[in-house]
């Protein structure tokens, strides 16, 4: 069977919407698909594996800046729909608003990945009825298709709920990566004082609280990784503002990335509050668990974020913070507490606990281990 694939952005560039377009691509590919691939000219290197197993078809737009979006989704969706026609494939499309603009140009019965939403995009604000226009071809989009993936949950629900989807139309495929980018080993150490980012600079990620930390932490270390849109406004107002401890390399290699990650103390994500990003914290501190939180009150009072928590008493207590301190914190905050089991997260109401100083587990040898707990919000986020 045949597929093609078009996708807007640049595959040259290894950012999240293109590592799952060509995990996508090649995961089809291996499973026994005969898959072609319509992009802009990419700008950067493909990589070999999936040169090799996905036919890539370009036009003869580069994938920058923000006008030339609809340029490129039209000299991809043409292109796609000509070679999906002429070979008698399934058309795959990327993104709801490459979508709502294939199918003003005859495009329909495709299937529609949907990997987030752009007409609550910030980047867009600054254009007159950009935000409606958008809206009203991603809602065209999903209403032309003939199957959806959506990359969550939520995202199933939302467009479910917001344009009439039946849910049974759209699936849910989360984020995939291809296992030869993480498969390597380090031995590095933790490094003290060191923060990082590793993702896309869009619109959707709030620097004001990056700033907000290079302040608080003057003597810290903050490595934002990645390139994109916001990369060049980032670094103009770090300069103006003589900020010396926040470091913007751009893209990095895998190997250079994650060795960053590796020796940070944190890692940071921090995302703005749109109606299709939930925030969400995990949490494995050696006892430190309680002063995050407290640190982390302004954004719990905000956002109520969902929490997963590993708890151990002993690391608890040595930091003069007791299990019950802990749980009417989370109480106070209007949070139910779950037990995570072993053999996986169970959210029933039965497993809502009591009492968090019941949790000291002990592994055969007689030591204390981490007990896993998910604290759900019971107040509307």
């Amino acid at each position: 069977m045949k597929v093609v694939i078009a996708h807007g952005g640049n595959i040259g560039f290894q950012g999240g919407g293109t590592l799952r377009v060509l995990t996508f691509a090649k995961s089809l590919a291996e499973g026994g698909y005969d898959v072609s691939l319509v992009v802009p000219k990419p700008v950067g290197n493909i990589s070999e594996d999936v040169r090799e197993s996905v036919r890539i078809y370009t036009v003869p737009v580069e994938p920058r800046g923000l006008w030339s979006q609809i340029t490129r989704a039209i000299f991809v969706s043409l292109k796609a729909k000509k070679l999906a026609e002429k070979e008698g494939a399934i058309l795959q499309i990327e993104h709801s608003t490459l979508g709502g603009i294939a199918s003003f140009l005859g495009c329909s019965n495709y299937v529609l990945d949907v990997h987030d939403l752009e007409f609550d995009d910030d980047q867009y604000g600054s254009i007159p009825l950009a935000s409606k226009g958008i809206y009203y071809l991603e809602r065209r989009a999903v209403k032309k298709a003939s199957k959806i993936i959506a990359v969550s949950d939520v995202m199933k629900d939302f467009i479910s709920k917001e344009w009439g989807i039946e849910k049974s139309k759209i699936d849910v495929i989360p984020n995939g990566v291809r296992s030869k980018i993480l498969n390597f080993k380090t031995d590095e150490k933790e490094e003290e004082g060191l923060v990082s980012f590793l993702g896309v600079l869009k619109h959707n990620i709030d620097y004001e609280k990056i700033f907000l930390l290079s302040k608080e932490l003057e003597k810290a270390r903050i490595f934002v990784i990645g390139d994109g849109p916001m990369r060049y406004k980032l670094l103009k107002r770090l300069k103006r503002e003589n900020i010396a401890n926040v470091i913007v390399p751009g893209y990095l290699p895998d190997e250079k990335a994650y060795s960053i990650l590796v020796r940070s103390q944190v890692c940071i994500f921090p995302l703005r509050d749109t109606f299709h990003t939930r925030v969400a914290a995990h949490m494995n501190a050696e006892g430190a668990e309680y002063k995050i939180l407290k640190g982390f009150e302004k954004t719990i009072n905000a956002y109520h974020p969902k929490l997963v928590i590993e708890i151990h008493p002993r690391h608890l207590e040595r930091q003069g913070v007791s299990l019950c301190t802990l749980f009417e914190f989370l109480k106070s905050k209007g949070y139910e507490v779950l037990l995570v089991r072993e053999e996986g997260i169970d959210l029933s109401p039965e497993e809502k606990l009591v009492s968090l100083c019941k949790l000291g587990r002990k592994n055969k040898y007689g030591t204390m281990i981490n007990q896993i707990v998910f604290c759900r919000p019971s107040v509307k986020s």
